[in-house]
Protein backbone atom coordinates (compact mmCIF):
# COMPACT_ATOMS: atom_id res chain seq x y z
CA UNK A 1 0.00 0.00 0.00
CA UNK A 2 1.13 3.44 -1.04
CA UNK A 3 1.34 6.85 0.36
CA UNK A 4 -1.65 8.09 -1.49
CA UNK A 5 -3.69 4.76 -0.94
CA UNK A 6 -2.63 5.30 3.20
CA UNK A 7 -4.36 8.57 2.66
CA UNK A 8 -7.04 7.80 0.67
CA UNK A 9 -8.10 5.15 3.53
CA UNK A 10 -7.28 7.46 6.39
CA UNK A 11 -9.95 9.62 4.59
CA UNK A 12 -12.28 7.17 4.12
CA UNK A 13 -12.21 5.80 7.71
CA UNK A 14 -12.21 9.41 9.11
CA UNK A 15 -15.69 9.44 7.20
CA UNK A 16 -17.14 6.24 8.13
CA UNK A 17 -16.63 7.49 11.85
CA UNK A 18 -18.36 10.30 11.65
CA UNK A 19 -21.60 8.61 10.15
CA UNK A 20 -20.94 6.14 12.59
CA UNK A 21 -20.72 8.54 15.91
CA UNK A 22 -24.21 10.29 14.41
CA UNK A 23 -26.12 7.51 13.60
CA UNK A 24 -25.51 6.44 17.08
CA UNK A 25 -25.72 9.68 18.69
CA UNK A 26 -29.44 10.06 17.16
CA UNK A 27 -30.23 6.41 18.25
CA UNK A 28 -29.15 7.16 21.43
CA UNK A 29 -31.09 10.43 21.51
CA UNK A 30 -33.96 8.80 20.24
CA UNK A 31 -34.70 6.59 22.85
CA UNK A 32 -37.08 8.00 25.27
CA UNK A 33 -35.34 6.48 28.33
CA UNK A 34 -32.25 8.80 27.42
CA UNK A 35 -33.73 12.37 27.23
CA UNK A 36 -33.32 12.83 30.94
CA UNK A 37 -30.14 13.05 30.44
CA UNK A 38 -30.62 16.23 27.90
CA UNK A 39 -32.14 18.48 30.31
CA UNK A 40 -29.59 20.31 31.36
CA UNK A 41 -28.84 23.41 29.42
CA UNK A 42 -25.49 22.97 30.19
CA UNK A 43 -25.62 19.22 28.65
CA UNK A 44 -26.80 20.83 25.49
CA UNK A 45 -24.28 23.39 24.58
CA UNK A 46 -21.64 20.84 25.26
CA UNK A 47 -23.10 18.69 22.89
CA UNK A 48 -23.09 21.35 20.53
CA UNK A 49 -19.97 22.52 21.13
CA UNK A 50 -18.37 19.38 20.34
CA UNK A 51 -20.87 18.83 17.67
CA UNK A 52 -19.33 22.29 15.83
CA UNK A 53 -16.13 21.59 16.80
CA UNK A 54 -16.19 18.17 15.11
CA UNK A 55 -18.18 19.95 11.86
CA UNK A 56 -14.84 21.54 11.60
CA UNK A 57 -11.88 19.08 12.80
CA UNK A 58 -13.22 16.32 10.55
CA UNK A 59 -13.44 18.14 7.66
CA UNK A 60 -10.12 19.80 7.79
CA UNK A 61 -9.04 16.35 8.35
CA UNK A 62 -10.25 15.19 5.16
CA UNK A 63 -8.50 18.24 3.37
CA UNK A 64 -5.37 17.51 5.21
CA UNK A 65 -5.20 14.59 3.88
CA UNK A 66 -6.23 15.56 -0.60
CA UNK A 67 -3.07 18.71 0.43
CA UNK A 68 -0.78 15.46 1.18
CA UNK A 69 -2.09 13.35 -1.40
CA UNK A 70 -1.48 16.29 -3.91
CA UNK A 71 2.92 15.91 -3.61
CA UNK A 72 2.38 11.77 -4.36
CA UNK A 73 3.18 11.09 -8.13
CA UNK A 74 -0.52 8.96 -8.50
CA UNK A 75 -2.54 11.96 -7.69
CA UNK A 76 -5.06 12.26 -9.52
CA UNK A 77 -6.96 15.92 -8.69
CA UNK A 78 -10.68 15.27 -10.69
CA UNK A 79 -10.67 12.37 -8.37
CA UNK A 80 -9.52 13.65 -5.16
CA UNK A 81 -11.39 16.72 -5.80
CA UNK A 82 -15.31 14.92 -6.23
CA UNK A 83 -14.85 12.80 -3.60
CA UNK A 84 -12.99 15.27 -1.07
CA UNK A 85 -16.35 17.49 -1.66
CA UNK A 86 -19.02 14.37 -1.19
CA UNK A 87 -16.82 13.27 2.15
CA UNK A 88 -17.03 17.15 3.85
CA UNK A 89 -20.80 17.10 2.29
CA UNK A 90 -21.64 14.03 4.14
CA UNK A 91 -19.73 15.18 7.39
CA UNK A 92 -21.43 18.16 7.50
CA UNK A 93 -24.86 16.57 6.84
CA UNK A 94 -24.04 14.17 9.33
CA UNK A 95 -23.21 16.82 11.95
CA UNK A 96 -26.20 18.80 11.00
CA UNK A 97 -28.78 15.75 11.40
CA UNK A 98 -26.59 15.54 15.65
CA UNK A 99 -27.70 19.15 16.02
CA UNK A 100 -31.17 18.17 14.76
CA UNK A 101 -31.56 15.67 17.32
CA UNK A 102 -29.64 17.84 20.15
CA UNK A 103 -32.84 21.02 19.45
CA UNK A 104 -35.31 18.27 19.66
CA UNK A 105 -34.30 16.92 22.99
CA UNK A 106 -33.87 20.81 24.03
CA UNK A 107 -37.01 22.22 22.42
CA UNK A 108 -39.29 18.89 23.03
CA UNK A 109 -42.43 20.46 22.07
CA UNK A 110 -41.14 22.68 19.38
Amino acid sequence: MNYTEKLWASSNVITAFVVLQSVGFVTFAADSSNTALFDSRYVQLVCVGWTLGGMLAYPWAILRCRNLARDTSDYNPTIWDATTKGRVSAIVAFHILVLLAIGSLAFPNL
